[in-house]
């Protein structure tokens, strides 16, 4: 649990330094520091999904390609059940409520709701616990602490100090997350699962890192839908159970 405890203090860090300091990172400095954060991610999910995949080359190419296929089949089973839909409605939110703040007319409980439901409802805040709760690995954590210590410099300016309590429900989201991923980690392992499971973290982070530096906005096309992606963590266990 140590990551969602450097996040959770991470939040209410850059939360404090909004309310003390008015000046915002300028807008050079922030993409500079989303290009970091961006090659950090793709740093830390290559050395997962390397450090995941084992035993003999066979062995290892097979489990790679059942976590393409099941990032396939997770994509499909997200699209019909429209998580990336249903996240986008949760930002739309926040964006409202971002515009009320602005004009000085935000309840306490909405910065809370907007804030927490922003955090908690990232792919990192998936892939980073369980990442943790396999390997102990909290480094994707580490890149989640940082973007949102930087969101919140500006967003508490702008919906209040009542989203600095937004990280008690990271804290508790993520290391439930944690924790349950360590106790089931040596059964996960028995059967043949964590390693299409780190595998499938590791291919998932790679493409949160390629949203993180805005590829989609070189090549010109949509940016990758990550939420449609996450039964695919599923999937995953079950075909590294059922094949391997």
């Amino acid at each position: 649990m140590i990551g969602s405890l450097v996040n959770a203090a991470g939040i209410v860090a850059g939360g404090l330094i909004g309310l003390r300091w008015s000046v915002p990172p300028s807008a050079r400095t922030q993409h500079r520091l989303r290009g970091l954060l961006g090659g950090a991610t793709l740093l830390f999910a290559f050395h997962l999904t390397w450090k995941s995949l084992g035993g003999s080359p066979g062995r290892m190419l097979g489990q790679f390609l059942l976590a393409l296929l099941a990032m396939m089949i997770g994509r499909l089973i997200g699209r019909a059940l429209r998580l990336q839909r249903r996240l986008n409605r949760v930002g739309q939110f926040a964006r409202d409520r971002l515009r009320a703040g602005e004009a000085g007319r935000l309840a306490l409980g909405d910065s809370f709701t907007a804030t927490a439901g922003l955090f908690c409802l990232t792919p990192l805040a998936v892939l980073g616990p369980l990442q943790e709760g396999l390997t102990g690995d909290f480094r994707l954590l580490l890149v989640k602490t940082a973007m949102e210590g930087l969101a919140m410099q500006t967003m508490v300016r702008q919906l209040g100090t009542g989203a600095l309590f937004a990280a008690l429900p990271v804290f508790v989201f993520q290391g439930t997350l944690t924790l349950g991923t360590r106790a089931l980690q040596p059964w996960l392992e028995a059967q043949a699962m964590a390693g299409i499971l780190g595998t499938t973290i590791g291919l998932l982070g790679t493409a949160v890192a390629l949203m993180i530096l805005e590829v989609h906005k070189t090549l010109r096309s949509r940016p990758i839908e990550m939420a449609d992606y996450l039964p695919s963590l599923v999937v995953a266990a079950f075909l590294g159970w059922l094949v391997l």
